[in-house]
């Protein structure tokens, strides 16, 4: 028997909460079915990135354009998501400068080594290192359109 998957939360901030009802800027827990729809409702995507406002932000005009997001302030909290609930996610669009033990270049290798299948888009206020050559990067602010483009032409080149 295949057991399901569990359901994405909406954000984590040092503790899961599986199931929320955003309202304004705060998410509070709530009795219903969780914020992010189920599988058959578009592909999953994890916002990494410490600004909390263009987070919000671009999460917002993603649900908005019918895809299940949920939100890691930095790298740390990403690797938690991206344990659980990995095997779900389609896209990781990271900042690539952030507080903490692994900046995003460092989080897509992570990725790469462990969840294959999962593609990184790379954004950042500042010129792309190196490192990130070849791969899709966005300049902050974002341009939701050009972001939305860029997923679903990743989503398509898998197959």
């Amino acid at each position: 028997m295949v057991e399901p998957e569990p359901p994405l939360p909406h954000s984590v901030s040092g503790h899961m909460v599986p199931r929320v009802k955003a309202v304004g800027r705060t998410s509070i827990p709530h009795d219903g079915a969780s914020a992010v729809p189920d599988a058959s409702h578009g592909p999953a995507v994890l916002i990494v990135d410490d600004e909390s406002l263009l987070r919000l932000t671009l999460s917002d005009d993603l649900q908005e354009a019918g895809f299940r997001v949920i939100e890691a302030a930095d790298a740390t909290e990403a690797v938690l998501l991206l344990n659980a609930y990995g095997r779900v996610l389609d896209i990781v669009i990271t900042d690539i400068r952030m507080p903490g033990l692994m900046d995003g270049v460092q989080l897509a290798d992570w990725i790469a080594q462990r969840l294959p299948a999962v593609r990184v888009i790379f954004a950042s206020a500042y010129d792309p290192p190196p490192a990130t050559s070849g791969k899709p990067f966005f300049r902050k602010p974002y341009d939701f359109v050009a972001i939305r483009h860029e997923i679903d032409r990743l989503l398509n080149d898998r197959g």
